[in-house]
């Protein structure tokens, strides 16, 4: 009876990782990966609330990126959470290991001093998100209530961290990817575009036009006058109104 029910055990863990697998398959960027752990991920690891940090270009910081079922108020310390922070989920990004509390109780022991309000529930899962023996984050599950955790339900969270990270760290690198290919085009459409004329008004209106929003939502392209004035050629936003905004003043500064 026992290896029946590790059996059954064993499957349905298999089932839900696989529909962790197939929302995080679909992923096409980096938030659609977050909240595919956010949402199925919570229910293969069988969590009532959660969040995921990533790491900060320098290493420094856990920057929150996404999460479910917490309040504002315990939240707020993590939006930037320094890893060197005495909490699980700096300990876990920090020595790449798992950090499993099972209740309040322990995790008042483990970290007497918190870093904001208690969170919700009893147990508590911090894992790494590592790819390629590099950590690029966190993941944090807050159980609803005191929890137990045998081999079995370890290896569950963990695998489902694995399987975030490498989702996660695919589609940066696609977004990285298709950026680099979007300002290699603005480049080559660019330059063509200066190549007719740069004492055309319209010309450099095109190049405003082509820069939004690609490269920022607005932008304006001054020139200095003979006089040292400071005058402003042409303007270009994605919102129309503010677009006509900004250049009627362009027209009554030059009124």
């Amino acid at each position: 009876e026992r290896a029946v029910r590790t059996s059954q055990q064993a499957l349905e863990a298999a089932r839900r990782l696989q529909k962790v697998a197939d929302a995080l398959a679909a992923a096409l960027t980096p938030q659609e990966v977050l909240d595919a752990v956010i949402t199925e991920g919570l229910r293969a690891a069988e969590a009532s609330v959660g969040l995921i940090s990533t790491l900060s270009d320098d290493g420094e910081w856990l920057e929150l990126a996404a999460s479910r079922g917490y309040e504002q108020a315990t939240l707020d310390p993590f939006v930037r959470l320094p890893v060197t922070a005495a909490a699980p989920l700096a300990d876990a990004v920090r020595t790449g290991e798992p950090v499993f509390l099972a209740s309040l109780a322990e995790r008042d022991a483990r970290y007497p001093e918190p870093i904001g309000p208690a969170q919700p529930g009893g147990g508590l899962v911090c894992l790494p998100l590592v790819v390629e023996q590099r950590t690029i984050g966190g993941l944090a599950l807050s159980l609803a209530s005191d929890q137990t955790f045998p081999p079995e339900r370890r290896a569950l969270k963990v695998a489902l961290a694995r399987q975030a990270a490498v989702a996660l760290e695919r589609t940066r690198l696609g977004a990285a990817e298709r950026a680099l290919r979007a300002r290699l085009s603005f480049l080559g459409e660019a330059t063509a575009i200066l190549a007719l004329s740069l004492d055309d008004e319209r010309t450099l209106q095109r190049l405003a036009e082509l820069a939004v929003p690609l490269l920022a939502d607005w932008c304006a392209i001054d020139m200095r006058a003979t006089d040292g004035r400071i005058d402003r050629l042409v303007v270009a936003h994605h919102d129309p109104e503010r677009r006509d905004w900004a250049q009627e003043l362009r027209r009554r500064s030059h009124g």
